[in-house]
């Protein structure tokens, strides 16, 4: 049987995890929005962008909605095992996409991968 030292231990190790995935997560919904587009609601999507903004292939609105891709993205660093968040950015930096449900995944911008990179970064660079 446990002892109350251990137990306290391990409930405070449980908060120091859940505090460090917070801080991450406040750090990826802190990232710059889109500078192509104009906010016209605080509603998810509701934006304007001119025409030549969309540089890409993909002309999903969803594509050019930073706020909304990493309210995605923090969606599935929260899934699973705390454990495992950091790999589990990894693997979203890496393929540069989010799985959103069982038949729907999401392209990132590829600035938003960018700017998760950076995060990572700063992170390896204050650990060192």
């Amino acid at each position: 049987m446990a002892s109350s030292s251990m137990r306290r231990r391990l409930v405070e190790a449980r908060l120091k995890v859940r505090e460090v995935i917070q801080e991450l997560e406040g750090k990826v919904l802190s990232l710059p929005d889109n500078p192509s587009i104009k906010r016209i609601s605080s509603r998810p999507s509701c934006f304007t962008i001119s025409s030549r903004s969309l540089t890409s292939d993909n002309w999903s609105v969803a594509h050019y909605d930073f706020k909304e891709q990493y309210r995605l993205i923090v969606k599935q660093l929260e899934k699973g095992d705390p454990r495992h968040v950091l790999r589990r950015l990894k693997t979203i930096i890496r393929n540069g996409w989010i799985c959103i449900s069982r038949h729907q995944s999401m392209k990132l911008h590829k600035d938003v991968v960018l700017f998760l990179k950076k995060i990572m970064e700063e992170d390896r660079k204050e650990n060192q």
